[in-house]
């Protein structure tokens, strides 16, 4: 039994082992996929104007799109 829940994480989910403490050249941005977002997932995203452009596209992918703080009732959806 681990102490901790992230003690079996690989190396490139901690910053310091992937990132901070690897030389420039040998940063290897991409690890395999550690899971796929499906037609059954709700998918939500959070902060900046980016974060809604991908929210507005979603749905165009046949994903759900998780809204918990819908705008004011006075805006259309568009809006």
């Amino acid at each position: 039994m681990t102490s901790c829940p992230y003690e079996t994480l690989p190396a490139h989910a901690w910053w310091r082992k992937s990132v901070a403490d690897t030389a420039p050249h040998a940063v290897a941005p991409f690890s395999e996929k550690p899971f796929r977002i499906g037609p059954e997932d709700w998918v939500a995203t959070a902060g900046s104007c980016f974060a809604q452009e991908i929210g507005r596209r979603l749905p165009g992918l046949g994903l759900r799109y998780l809204v918990t703080e819908p705008g004011p009732e006075r805006l259309s959806a568009e809006e």
